[in-house]
């Protein structure tokens, strides 16, 4: 007999309860609750952004150019040096005392054209990035993650406040069949 009542007792717990199923269903399609719970996501995802700033960041740039023609600019060498040169080549030259040593001969120096653009550049960059002491980031941690508990405990609540709802409506429900 005892194995009957059992027997009895597990097929009518198996059985789906409408109860559940419309308690499921509210939870499923409100909206608000949906909301809610992208508010909740969101906040988990900032707040691991925020701990993603504890961890050092690499990061690796290179830049390659190549540039043909362009400005140049004109360095006046030759012209404010040729005349230097020739004046020290004449004293070179006036100078017979053979104790002396003798000096180099000075050539003509050209003007220079120096491009602005270089024809061939290659830039690259590695960073390193490691916070080593930042108090704001503490502080932003623990602030969020209080508001990730509040908004837990608020996403909690509302989807108790949806079961007692919907649990009162059957319960209504079931009391004006009754009648």
């Amino acid at each position: 007999m005892t194995y009957l009542i059992l027997l009895l007792s597990i097929i009518g717990f198996s059985q789906n309860n409408p109860l559940d199923h419309y308690v499921e269903v509210a939870l499923k399609n409100n909206l608000s609750l949906k909301s809610q719970q992208l508010t909740y996501k969101k906040s988990q995802v900032k707040l691991k952004e925020i701990k993603g700033n504890y961890i050092p960041a690499l990061s690796f740039q290179t830049r390659y150019s190549r540039a043909f023609g362009g400005r140049t600019f004109e360095i006046p060498v030759g012209d404010l040096l040729n005349p230097v040169f020739q004046n020290l080549n004449l004293l070179n030259a006036s100078i017979t005392d053979p104790t002396l040593p003798t000096m180099p001969v000075f050539g003509n120096a050209e003007n220079e054209d120096v491009n602005f653009l270089r024809r061939k550049e290659q830039v690259s960059y590695m960073r390193v990035v490691f916070p080593i002491f930042n108090p704001t980031l503490n502080q932003g941690k623990q602030l969020h993650e209080h508001q990730l508990k509040i908004e837990q405990e608020n996403l909690n609540l509302f989807q108790k406040d949806i079961v007692a709802e919907v649990k009162k409506s059957y319960y209504n429900f079931l009391k004006i069949k009754a009648i």
